[in-house]
């Protein structure tokens, strides 16, 4: 989708953006707080690696997250560690790249990102090299979709800012949290 609208030079509407947010939204609710073991016990399952390739959009207008090869199920823990770096590089969450601890900020980051792209129909962090672009992302170089996009309302800049907060603590802290925002946005 992305391809096609960049070849063609389309934006898409903020309509269009806040559709394929709210659904990319609601998948991720449903993974951090829906899934659950035979038991009944929430999962709390992080994707780790969302980005544009793993959200897959029909010619009839469903948006499903795929590919959760990476993921991890966080249960009933606070946080948990990783030791390993994985996902797609310009998706990631600062703390992501650093390998820190692991929670559902890291998902509420790539979809902040994703949403951006949808906007700018370009990465948002590619940099001309993999180590220029980590250090934009370890920088929260994110340019201002405003800056892109001058005809977006400036609350889909507050917006997108905050997904992709430097900060942890100043991003949206969940993807439910998000999907409000970004419901109370769109209406």
């Amino acid at each position: 989708l992305l391809k096609r609208l960049a070849a063609a030079k389309r934006e898409l509407s903020p309509d269009l953006v806040a559709y394929v947010g709210r659904e990319i939204l609601a998948g991720l609710v449903y993974s951090h707080t829906g899934a659950r073991d035979a038991s009944g016990t929430a999962l709390r399952v992080v994707h780790r690696d969302l980005c544009p390739a793993n959200v897959l959009c029909s010619r009839s207008g469903q948006v499903k997250i795929a590919d959760f090869g990476i993921a991890r199920a966080l249960r009933d823990t606070d946080t948990s560690r990783t030791r390993t770096v994985a996902g797609h590089l310009g998706y990631m969450a600062p703390e992501q790249v650093r390998a820190e601890n692991i929670d559902e900020r890291w998902d509420v980051y790539a979809a902040g990102v994703i949403l951006w792209e949808l906007f700018a129909l370009k990465p948002m962090f590619s940099r001309g090299s993999e180590a220029q672009t980590l250090l934009a992302i370890m920088a929260g170089d994110v340019p201002s979709i405003t800056s892109v996009r001058p005809d977006l309302d400036l609350r889909w800049h507050a917006f997108l800012a905050r997904a992709t907060d430097l900060d942890p603590a100043s991003r949206f802290p969940s993807a439910k949290t998000m999907l409000d925002a970004l419901e109370a946005l769109a209406d």
